[in-house]
């Protein structure tokens, strides 16, 4: 009984992982293809392994269906991949997200200060040298 519970307790939570990330994918907009997919592919890892603990009379499966799941599931993370490039911002969009960040603390931050010598020196100042010593 105890090797049963062993073979089958890591399989049922794939599967219960897969059902989580499903129900957050109703909770994502972006999101929504990329976890739907990765939930379809542990599901499918799960059920996968919970038939072969469950189904003592099956030795195990034919090479063809090895084969057959080791390509869907390269397909599924090659699609994952394919999402996931497409939802990360670009280099130049983040630079620019810097730099406005940069600006509204270097100049608008001093506006709300209590000292505005000490934000120069502690804040400004350094922002200043760093940005100058990047851009070199």
């Amino acid at each position: 009984m105890s090797s049963f519970l062993f073979a089958i307790g890591f399989p049922v939570l794939a599967v219960c992982y897969g059902f989580i990330l499903n129900f957050i994918s109703y909770k994502l907009e972006e999101l929504r293809a990329t976890f739907q997919l990765i939930s379809i592919v542990v599901m499918s890892i799960g059920f996968y392994f919970i038939s072969w603990a469950i189904i003592p009379s099956v030795q195990d499966y034919p090479p063809l269906m090895y084969y057959g799941f080791m390509i869907l599931i390269a397909i599924a993370c090659s699609l994952f991949m394919i999402n996931l490039h497409n939802l990360l911002p670009s280099s130049d969009h983040l630079k620019l997200v810097v730099r406005y960040l940069t600006t509204v603390i270097e100049f608008e931050g001093k506006e709300h200060a209590k000292d505005k010598d000490a934000y120069e020196r502690n804040v400004s100042k350094p922002i200043k040298d760093y940005v100058d010593e990047q851009t070199k």
